[in-house]
């Protein structure tokens, strides 16, 4: 799954108006991406630090080589401006080794932080919660995220940034806040939930029955991403 993945987003993707249904407000980015950590994670060994310097640098030397050959076929020829933006997206492959590379450098490092394991406890649902199209359609029009380079580029660059921590911001207070209520109410017996449904499992004869629970499920998660007001 995770060959077949990096093949068609990964490599594929690098083919113009080839997208195979991925977009950047699609839950699938963070999918593949999972599933390319999780088999790096189980089935590989560790790459050293000169193999991560070597991802960086063959990452950007793509982008390098793809950005200056597309400017100079737009100077020459009538080519669309998003060409020269097309290999930038964050699930394309030269994107995805510079920022696997950084990542596997950073994770050698080892230091301990209470803040930075508090912030880092809320990252995940900080992504749920700022991607739910509802919530996206919300911050980016009440903070005009669509005029942020409408006028100076240097005072888009520095309203960007505070936007960044805006959002950032109260969305991690709303998981802290979540984390709160679930250490009283779900966690407060850890895994029992989990393990009462696995029971179950065993008590149906049909397990057909059990199939179309899950499905349901998962349905209603995609539904809950895909829909949007």
């Amino acid at each position: 799954m995770a060959l077949l993945m990096l093949m068609l987003w990964g490599i594929g993707g690098l083919v113009y108006h080839v997208q195979f249904d991925i977009t950047t407000a699609s839950v699938f980015v963070f999918i593949y991406w999972y599933v390319l950590i999780t088999y790096y994670k189980w089935y590989m060994s560790p790459f050293s630090t000169k193999r991560c310097w070597k991802m960086i640098g063959v990452g950007y030397a793509i982008d390098t080589l793809y950005w200056a050959g597309t400017n100079v076929m737009s100077l020459k020829g009538n080519h669309p401006t998003e060409l020269q933006l097309f290999i930038f997206d964050n699930w394309k492959l030269p994107s995805m080794l510079i920022g696997f590379g950084i990542f596997l450098l950073c994770e050698k490092k080892s230091f301990h932080s209470a803040i930075i394991n508090l912030v880092a406890s809320a990252t995940f649902g900080v992504y749920l919660i700022h991607y739910h199209p509802v919530v996206f359609s919300w911050w980016t029009g009440a903070l005009h995220a669509q005029d942020l380079f409408a006028g100076n580029y240097a005072i888009g660059i520095l309203k960007l940034c505070v936007m960044i921590l805006i959002v950032f911001g109260a969305c991690m207070l709303c998981d802290l806040c979540r984390q709160l209520i679930f250490r009283f109410t779900i966690d407060r017996h850890r895994g029992r939930l989990f393990d009462r449904i696995w029971a179950l499992r065993h008590k149906l004869k049909d397990y057909k029955v059990l199939s179309a629970l899950v499905l349901s499920l998962v349905l209603i998660v995609y539904a809950s991403f895909a829909v949007t007001v």
